[in-house]
């Protein structure tokens, strides 16, 4: 009987629980079985607004727009706040990825030379730069240009002939005889007319050019039917042709070195000339900084600039990198390192 006593409660309290699962419509939760029970129920079923719950994640083509990035690698954010590094698209034949815009690239002296044998080109590249290309001097007597209508050839040059400049309409003077040369063919103008530059007399005076100019290394025309001689001596880095001096170009290699320079950028030439040029990356340990190579301080370099004897650090180097350097070194057993000072109490 004392047992029947404490079993009644027990029943009655189990009794009303269950009762009052059937009035309030409480059922038993089933378990999930997986992380994928969560999402693969009907969408079409499912009327909650999850705006501000679920974000959309932007491909790499919408975060390069966003950041202006034609090309090469961007850190950058979604919208959800999430940060990528994200690889934008390549650039194109004949340009080069700098600062992730695609830029044009310069032909070299060489491919703009192409088909050509000597003297001046001056062509507008593929960027639409004006260039003014050195193509080279010719060799074994020939002339660059002897054949008129091919003038950046190397050809045999025959001289013409007094019977073929005078045809040609020369009437006074030291005549030009295409191949460097000048020759006297006819008698002096009458003493009413002078020779002018087309080696013609006329009834205008003529005033002959007597100081050589600054850039010339053969003899000249005075202007006035004779020559002046202006032979000279170029400096290394030009060359004579037709009695002037020509600036030669460096080769972009060159021109990137003296620049120090890298990425693509226009640079100019010792002749003045405006290249854009492709340099390319720096050299081991130095990084690109606005198209110039700068080469950073070391550990040991940046610690002695902030007087840092022991310790972490973040400093900024001489190329604008923050660099977080772990330890500037350690101090002895018997002291304690206090901002970046060794010593014996931390005050």
């Amino acid at each position: 009987m004392k047992s029947s006593k404490h079993t009644l409660p027990l029943v009655i309290a189990i009794l009303a629980c269950l009762l009052a699962a059937c009035i309030f419509g409480v059922s038993t939760p089933t378990p999930l079985t997986s992380d994928s029970d969560v999402h693969d129920h009907d969408a079409s079923s499912d009327t909650t607004d999850h705006s501000d719950v679920h974000c959309v994640l932007a491909d790499a083509k919408v975060l390069c727009e966003k950041a202006n990035s034609q090309c090469g690698t961007i850190e950058t954010a979604d919208s959800c706040g999430a940060t990528h590094l994200i690889d934008c698209d390549f650039c194109g034949i004949n340009e080069q990825c700098s600062e992730n815009v695609c830029v044009c690239v310069s032909q070299s002296a060489a491919e703009l030379c192409a088909g050509k044998d000597c003297g001046n080109v001056q062509v507008d590249d593929r960027c639409g730069i004006a260039r003014n290309v050195y193509c080279g001097a010719c060799t074994d007597g020939n002339q660059c240009g002897a054949n008129p209508d091919l003038p950046n050839f190397c050809e045999a040059c025959t001289p013409r002939t007094c019977e073929q400049l005078l045809l040609e309409g020369y009437e006074c003077g030291l005549i030009p005889d295409g191949c460097g040369g000048f020759k006297s063919c006819t008698d002096p103008c009458p003493d009413t007319k002078a020779c002018n530059a087309l080696n013609k007399c006329t009834d205008e005076p003529c005033d002959p050019i007597t100081e050589c100019p600054a850039d010339s290394c053969d003899n000249i025309s005075d202007g006035c039917g004779n020559t002046l001689d202006c032979q000279a001596d170029c400096t290394d880095l030009d060359v004579c042709e037709n009695g002037r001096c020509v600036c030669i170009s460096e080769s972009h290699g060159e021109i990137c070195d003296k620049a120090n320079a890298c990425g693509t950028q226009e640079l100019t030439d010792r002749c003045g000339v405006k290249n854009m040029i492709g340099c390319g990356d720096c050299a081991h340990g130095s990084v690109c900084v606005s198209g110039e190579c700068c080469l950073p301080e070391t550990a040991e370099e940046l610690c002695a600039k902030r007087s840092t004897m022991c310790g972490s650090i973040s400093i900024q180097d001489r190329c604008g990198q923050t660099r977080n350097i772990s330890s500037c070194g350690r101090c002895a057993v018997t002291f304690t390192c206090c901002n970046g000072r060794c010593a014996t109490l931390c005050i």
